[in-house]
C-alpha cells in the first residue's frame, strides 16, 4: 500500500514538473507581436482587459482594426466620463468579435456593445474564404483568451470550419509554434506582461502614413432604397444575429457602425441597414452625409478606414457625443481612467513631435520622461569658436530645461559630443570619446553611437544605431533620435543645424 501511495506521488510530481515545462515553453514560443512589432500591438489589449476592475466598463467596443484605430476609449471618458473598452484587434472577424463578447461578459457588465461592421463583408482573400480571417491572426486573437468553456467553445468552432487547423495546438502552443526555436531572440524570454503594452484600454493610434499632405478624394452618401443590396458574407451575419441574441439575453443594447470608407457605397449602406433593421438594432454610418459633416473633417485630418491620429480623434469624438446625447450613458469618475490621462496625452504628443520645427519648442517637448532622446553631434564643436562644449550645448539645449543625461561623452579638442537622455540608460565602459554603446531595460532595446568631428563636414560623422537601425540624419549639427517608451519605437530623427543663431530643423 505505502509503495502504491509513494508511485503516485511521483507520477503527480512528474506530471505537475511536465505541466510546468511546458507552461513555460508555450510562453516563449507564442509569437510575442505587442513586444516585436509596436506598429500592431493589438493582442496588448486582450490582457489589458483582464485587469480591468470588475463590472467596472460601460460600453464594449468590438471589431477589426478599423475599430482598434477610431475608438479611443480614454478620449471618450475624458469628455463624457463613459467608461469604454477596446476589444477589437487586426482583421477580426465577426466570428471572433462575438466569441471575445462572450469572453467579456464573463468579467464585465456593460449596457452598450458597439461593432464595427467591416468583416460582415467578405474578403475575397483566398487564406480568408473559411472563416473570413487568417490562421495567423485568428490565433493572434485567441491565444491571449483565458481557458474556460468559451474559448473550447471557440477553438471547436474555428476547428471544426477549418479542417486545416488542430484544436489541441491552441491549448498547447508548442505544437502548432515548435519551429519557431530557430528564430527566437531575448525578447521571446521576457513574460507576457501587460506592462509591456501602452495602458489605452485597447486602443492603437492612426497607422497611416504619408495621409498629412494626400488628398483623398471622398463624397459621402445619401441614403437609398432604390439600390441593389449588397450580399454580406451569410456566416459573418450568423454571427453577428448570434451577438444580437447574447446582447439581449444580458440586457445590452447593441449598436452597429461603419466606419468612413471610399469603397463603402450607397448598396453596401442598404444592405447593412436591413440587416440592423431586420434585427431591430441601431445602425451609424459615417459615410451618410448626414454623420459625415458632422465630423467636420480639417486639413491633414483622415477620418476614412484606418486614418491617422487627427482623424481618429474625430471619429472617437462623434462616436462619444452619440454615446452620449442619444443613449444618455452615465458620466463617473473612475481611478482606472483617471490615472492614464497622462499616458494618454504623451502618446498624443508624441505624433506631433516631427511638426516641431522651432528647436526651444523641441526641447521643451522631448523633456519628458516617457522618452528617451539621443544626441550626436557633427562637425559642431570643432568648428564652433568655443570650445568649452558644455557652454555651448548647455546655452543650446536651454538652461530654463532640466536636462539629465544618462549617459554623456565629449572631446572638445576632437569636435564630438554624444548624450541619451532619460532614465535606465545603462552605458558600456570605454575611453574612446567619441563612441558610445548601451542598452535601456524596456524590452531589451541596444543602441551604439558615435560623433566623429572634423576639419570639415564631410569628414566628420553622426551614428545612432537602435536595434541593429541606423537613425542619425548625419548632418552637421545637433542629431536627435527620440524613442518612445510607450510605443516603444523610434517617433523622431531630426539635425537642428546649430551653426545659425536659430538653428534649423531638417528631417
Amino acid at each position: 500500500m505505502k509503495a502504491k501511495a509513494v508511485f503516485v506521488l511521483k507520477c503527480l510530481f512528474f506530471l505537475v514538473i511536465l505541466f510546468v515545462i511546458l507552461r513555460s515553453v508555450n510562453s516563449i514560443l507564442v509569437p510575442h507581436y505587442p513586444i516585436r512589432t509596436a506598429e500592431w500591438p493589438s493582442t496588448g489589449t486582450f490582457y489589458q482587459f483582464y485587469k480591468m476592475k470588475k463590472n467596472s466598463i460601460d460600453v464594449l467596443f468590438i471589431g477589426s482594426s478599423v475599430a482598434v484605430n477610431n475608438f479611443i476609449p480614454q478620449q471618450i471618458y475624458n469628455d463624457h466620463g463613459i467608461c469604454s473598452y477596446n476589444l477589437s484587434s487586426e482583421q477580426q472577424s465577426v466570428m471572433l468579435s462575438y466569441y471575445w463578447l462572450k469572453e467579456a461578459l464573463r468579467y464585465q457588465k456593460p449596457k452598450m456593445v458597439v461593432l464595427e461592421g467591416l468583416f460582415l463583408m467578405n474578403f475575397s482573400r483566398k487564406n480568408f474564404e473559411i472563416i473570413n480571417t487568417t490562421e495567423g491572426l485568428t490565433r493572434k486573437t485567441i491565444d491571449p483568451m483565458r481557458l474556460s468553456s468559451v474559448k473550447v467553445q471557440a477553438v471547436n468552432d474555428i476547428c471544426e470550419r477549418d479542417k486545416n487547423q488542430d484544436p489541441s495546438s491552441y491549448f498547447f502552443k508548442n505544437i502548432r509554434y515548435h519551429t519557431r526555436w530557430k528564430s527566437l531572440n531575448d525578447v521571446d524570454f521576457l513574460p507576457i506582461n501587460e506592462n509591456y503594452y501602452p495602458n489605452l484600454y485597447g486602443w492603437v493610434p492612426g497607422l497611416e502614413k504619408g495621409e498629412k499632405d494626400k488628398k483623398v478624394k471622398f463624397e459621402p452618401i445619401i441614403e437609398s432604397d432604390k439600390c441593389t443590396p449588397f450580399e454580406l458574407r451569410t456566416d459573418m451575419v450568423e454571427y453577428f444575429e448570434k451577438m444580437v441574441a447574447l446582447c439581449k439575453e444580458n440586457d445590452i443594447k447593441l449598436v452597429l457602425v461603419k466606419i468612413a470608407n471610399t469603397d463603402f457605397k450607397e448598396d453596401k449602406n442598404y444592405a447593412y441597414r436591413q440587416l440592423a433593421k431586420r434585427n431591430n438594432v441601431d445602425f451609424y454610418d459615417f459615410n451618410e452625409e448626414s454623420l459625415y459633416h458632422q465630423l467636420k473633417v480639417g486639413k491633414g485630418e483622415n477620418v476614412l478606414h484606418h486614418g491617422n491620429l487627427q482623424g481618429n480623434l474625430k471619429n472617437s469624438a462623434l462616436m462619444g457625443k452619440i454615446l452620449k446625447t442619444k443613449y444618455n450613458l452615465p458620466s463617473r469618475s473612475d481611478d482606472q481612467y483617471e490615472k492614464t490621462k497622462s499616458i494618454y496625452q504623451h502618446v498624443c504628443n508624441s505624433f506631433s513631435l516631427d511638426k516641431i520645427n522651432d528647436f526651444n519648442t523641441y526641447i521643451r517637448a522631448i523633456n519628458d520622461p516617457l522618452f528617451i532622446t539621443f544626441i550626436s553631434a557633427k562637425d559642431e564643436i570643432s568648428r564652433s569658436k568655443n570650445k568649452d562644449y558644455r557652454r555651448v550645448y548647455i546655452k543650446v539645449l536651454g538652461k530654463d530645461i532640466k536636462w539629465e543625461t544618462g549617459c554623456e561623452k565629449a572631446s572638445p579638442e576632437k569636435g564630438t559630443y554624444l548624450a541619451v537622455v532619460g532614465k535606465d540608460i545603462i552605458g558600456e565602459k570605454g575611453s574612446d570619446p567619441t563612441k558610445l554603446d548601451g542598452h535601456f531595460d524596456h524590452m531589451r532595446n541596444h543602441f551604439s553611437m558615435l560623433s566623429e568631428g572634423g576639419k570639415d563636414v564631410k569628414s566628420s560623422e553622426s551614428s545612432i544605431i537602435i536595434n541593429e537601425q541606423e537613425y542619425s540624419k548625419n548632418k552637421r549639427g545637433l542629431n536627435f533620435v527620440v524613442f518612445d517608451l510607450v510605443r516603444n519605437r523610434v517617433v523622431d530623427s531630426v539635425r537642428f543645424d546649430t551653426r545659425y543663431r536659430k538653428p534649423r530643423a531638417s528631417r
